[in-house]
Parts: C-alpha cells; sequence; structure tokens
C-alpha cells in the first residue's frame, strides 16, 4: 500500500515537471514571437527612392537550431502581394513537407513554431505591386545540434563597394549567426581599415548601431552615414567572433554613383525615349494621314514658289454646257470670289465673233493651269476635245497644269465614233493627268468659306448663256453613237439633281494643292 502511495506520488510530481517544462516551453516560443513581431517596423532605410522596394536588408543566409522557432522576414513597402516559395515551390497550408505555415506582419514574416530537418532549403519571397515585382532568396539551414558550439556563420553583410555623394546618407550592416559559443566573447564590430579604430564620432554623425535577434543566437550590427563627408570615404571592416577565430569583411565606401544603378536608369531612360519617339512617330503618321491635305496646301501656300510668269489667267476652265449650272455656279464662282484665282471662261469672257480656235489656243497658252469639268457630255464634245489636245500641246510633258474635276464617271465602253471604232485618245491623256473627284459638301456642317461664297452665289440662268462654251453639246452629240440613239444620250448626262452644293473642304483643298499657290494674305472673306 505504501509502494502504491509513493508510485502515485512520483507521477504526480512528474508530470507537474512535464507540465512544467511545457509551460515554459510555449512561454518561451511566445515570448520570442512578440519580441520579434515588430521586426518589419524597425531599423527601416531612411531614405525610399520608389514606391516598390524593400525597406530593410533581407539576409543572404539563415540558421535555426533545430526544434526551435523561427521567423523568416522579407520588409517591404507599396506592395500589394507577398508570395513565399520554398524550392521554387509556393508555400501553402497543405503543404506537409515543412513547418513554415504561418504569415505575419502582412505578409512580410514566415513563421514556423518547430522547425525540422525538413524546413532546409532555399526561401524566396516575391513582392509585388500588381505591375512590377521584386524578390529575395534566404538559404536557411537547420543545426541539428541544440547547442550550437561551432564558428560564427555569416547571415549577411553589405556588398564590398557602396557609392555615396557628398551630403547623402548611408549605412552598411554586418550580421552574423553565433550559436551558443562563448557569449561573453561574441561580438560584430565594425573598424576603419587603416587606423583600426571603431568609427563613431563624437557629433554622432556617423555611429554603430547594436542589434539581435532569435533569443541573441543572431547578431549585427549598422554602421550608420546620417550626412556623408569626404573623410567618410574609405575602407571599412567587420568581424564577426563569437569566441572563435573570428571572420573578417570589408566594405569601401566610395564617392560617385553606383554604376549598376547607372545602367538601370539610363536603360529606363533609354525606354521611356524609344517610347516617347514611337508615339510621336504614330501621333504624325496619324495626323499626316487624318490632314496630309491641308498640311500640303498650308505649305504651298505660304512657302511654295509664285508662278510670276506674266501670264494673265490662272485657270483656264472647260465644260459641257450641260455641266453649266455647276461649273459656272459653283467651281468658278468659288476660285474666284473665295480664292481669288482669275479664270478664263469662253462664254463669259470671249468677245462677238472671235474664232474659236484661235481665242482657244491664245487663252490656253496664257493660263497657268487648264481645268476641265469630266462628265459624259463633255466626252462627246468636240470644242472639249480640241481645247485638250491644244492645252496638251501647250504643256507637253508638264502632266500637273491640266487637272480634271471629275464631276461624273464616263462609260467609256459605250463610247464609239460614227465609223464604229473607238477613240482612245482621250482615255489615254486623262490617265496621266491630274483628277480631282467632286465630293459635295456635308449639309450639316458646310465649309464656313464655301457657305460664305455660296449665300452670296447669284442664280444662274442658262437660257441667257450662250449655245456653247467648248462648242454646242447638241451639235457634238450628233457625231457619236452611245448603243443607240442620239435621245439616249442626251438623257444620260442630264443631272438628277439640280440643286448646287457648295463642295466638301476636301475636295476644295485637293483642288487648291493643283493650282498655282495663294498667299493668305491674298485669300480674304468676301464682304
Amino acid at each position: 500500500m505504501e509502494v502504491r502511495r509513493n508510485m502515485n506520488g512520483c507521477i504526480l510530481q512528474l508530470s507537474h515537471v512535464l507540465f512544467t517544462l511545457v509551460l515554459l516551453i510555449l512561454t518561451d516560443h511566445v515570448m520570442y514571437a512578440e519580441n520579434e513581431k515588430g521586426f518589419c517596423e524597425m531599423n527601416l532605410f531612411e531614405k525610399n527612392k520608389t514606391s516598390l522596394e524593400f525597406t530593410k536588408e533581407v539576409n543572404t543566409f539563415d540558421y535555426v537550431v533545430i526544434e526551435r522557432y523561427k521567423s523568416l522576414s522579407c520588409c517591404a513597402k507599396g506592395y500589394k502581394t507577398i508570395k513565399w516559395y520554398k524550392d521554387g515551390n509556393i508555400i501553402s497550408a497543405g503543404n506537409r513537407n515543412i513547418t513554415f505555415h504561418e504569415l505575419r506582419e502582412q505578409n512580410q514574416t514566415l513563421i514556423s513554431i518547430r522547425v525540422t530537418d525538413l524546413d532546409n532549403g532555399t526561401y524566396t519571397c516575391k513582392v509585388s505591386d500588381g505591375i512590377n515585382e521584386i524578390q529575395r532568396k534566404i538559404q536557411l539551414k537547420v543545426m541539428p545540434e541544440v547547442t550550437y558550439m561551432g564558428p560564427a556563420l555569416l547571415t549577411y553583410v553589405t556588398e564590398s563597394y557602396q557609392y555615396a555623394q557628398i551630403g547623402e546618407t548611408a549605412r552598411f550592416f554586418c550580421e552574423g549567426f553565433i550559436g551558443h559559443g562563448k557569449k561573453h566573447n561574441s561580438q560584430v564590430a565594425w573598424v576603419m581599415d587603416k587606423t583600426n579604430t571603431f568609427p563613431d564620432t563624437s557629433d554622432k554623425r556617423r555611429y554603430t548601431k547594436s542589434v539581435a535577434r532569435a533569443e541573441d543566437l543572431i547578431i549585427g550590427e549598422y554602421l550608420i552615414f546620417k550626412t556623408v563627408t569626404k573623410e567618410d570615404f574609405g575602407t571599412y571592416k567587420c568581424t564577426i567572433s563569437n569566441g572563435g577565430s573570428p571572420k573578417v569583411f570589408n566594405v569601401t565606401l566610395i564617392e560617385g554613383d553606383n554604376p549598376t544603378m547607372k545602367i538601370r536608369t539610363s536603360y529606363k531612360a533609354t525606354v521611356v525615349i524609344i517610347s516617347v519617339f514611337t508615339c510621336s512617330v504614330v501621333l504624325l503618321i496619324g495626323v499626316y494621314m487624318r490632314w496630309h491635305l491641308e498640311l500640303h496646301l498650308f505649305w504651298k501656300d505660304h512657302f511654295g514658289k509664285l508662278e510670276d510668269d506674266n501670264k494673265e489667267y490662272d485657270v483656264f476652265v472647260c465644260y459641257d454646257q450641260t455641266d453649266t449650272e455647276f461649273a459656272l455656279g459653283v467651281l468658278v464662282h468659288t476660285l474666284e470670289k473665295c480664292y481669288h484665282y482669275r479664270c478664263f471662261v469662253y462664254e463669259r469672257d470671249s468677245v462677238a465673233g472671235d474664232w474659236i480656235p484661235e481665242i482657244y489656243t491664245m487663252k490656253i497658252r496664257s493660263s497657268r493651269r487648264f481645268l476641265m469639268v469630266l462628265s459624259p457630255a463633255l466626252a462627246i464634245n468636240s470644242w472639249c476635245t480640241y481645247a485638250l489636245y491644244v492645252a496638251i500641246e501647250a504643256m507637253l510633258n508638264l502632266h500637273s497644269k491640266i487637272i480634271c474635276v471629275v464631276l461624273q464617271d464616263i462609260p467609256w465602253k459605250n463610247f464609239k465614233q460614227t465609223n464604229g471604232t473607238s477613240d482612245h485618245t482621250l482615255q489615254h491623256v486623262l490617265r496621266v493627268v491630274k483628277k480631282v473627284q467632286w465630293q459635295p459638301a456635308v449639309i450639316e456642317r458646310p465649309h464656313p468659306l464655301l457657305k460664305m461664297c455660296t449665300s452670296q452665289k447669284h442664280k444662274l440662268h442658262t437660257s441667257n448663256l450662250s449655245d456653247s462654251n467648248c462648242g454646242n453639246s447638241e451639235e457634238s452629240l450628233s457625231s457619236a453613237v452611245l448603243d443607240g440613239s442620239k435621245e439616249n444620250i442626251i438623257n444620260s448626262v442630264k443631272h438628277t439633281d439640280t440643286r448646287i452644293h457648295p463642295g466638301s473642304k476636301r475636295f476644295w483643298t485637293s483642288l487648291r494643292i493643283n493650282l498655282p499657290p495663294k498667299r493668305p494674305t491674298n485669300i480674304k472673306r468676301v464682304s
């Protein structure tokens, strides 16, 4: 009975010891986790250059004693997401091969309550703002000894060469895993390489700051330059020791800008320049495609060579009587009243008794341009064809001097001479001369200048005009056959719409490009 009582007492005492031990371990983990809870809120970079970046150094290597609490941190700002990977595989709650499952500090810190050998490997944090992404890799090694007594191991040291300008800030960082070595002899310290003295200054312009984490198993020291001066440039030495052989690392501060950053900046500037150039080219092409006629006319009127050749007329206008309303009421009226061109029109400017061949030859040769209103009626008008041949003779090899305003397309296959053979001469001529297609104005939005000219135009009475301009249309019709009777030909050339449209802005721009240049001062509004 006594023995049984003693056994129960031992069991209770053992249970109490185990409970106390577990409670201490849990309390230790909780206190440790609480101590590292604000890790990404301390010792941040003083100067931030971009919206997405790391806010403090991310260690390259990390160490942990097996079965202990461990945190891996990747402190950043300006991000939307932080994703953690182990050996290239994303870390998720369902991954049973590792003990790192808990995320804290807005995913900046990855936590394991109790690490195992399975946690050895490379951890990658990928920080993204939705457009750009930055990442860092941490090589984690789990130490199998519960009490590590080996030499100090490097976890992070600033790159060997750092750049700064006078007046800027700078900082170096050196950190190492010391384990359970001789803690009273363990240290991480910065000294100036030339003098082997501590770099701190009395005014704290340059000073050091010691830090520790992982229950003081990892210790480090910052060397901070609040304001860089000329004397700060040089080499500094970081020594890491836990009582054994120290490890030494050199970092040199150089005056100037980081050449790597210069290359990145130059690359970005090049990309920006190329992008701006490409956009500008596309914009210019778009502007040219949309307004190339207007630009051409603007250049011609402002900078084109004036044709001061002492010729009497700018334009000789040839048309069939069927097109009189258009030729005189729109074409000639607008050219003279709106753009101040001087036009010759036979039925208006000739004197009674003038011999047609002679006056045609003389006036065509004293005109800078020959403008023909092209329609089916004109194609069978012998006098207009004659005028065209005179113009060709007078302006040989100067095709730009002859202009055709295409009022109506001509069905050439239907036109035959009286002997039954087709005359292709006019067709061949029209292939090489400048042609401008007539385009009526949009009634809702007429060109302002053309609207003004049209509003001042007097109604033409074709009954008061002479019987022929480029010859009598009715008489010329008798010399051709249009697959049928003379009556069919007359009907084919009559206009179905007797309204006079002022013409579109594009039509007048296209036509004026082929006419002699007029300085803007010579183009005035008609009052």
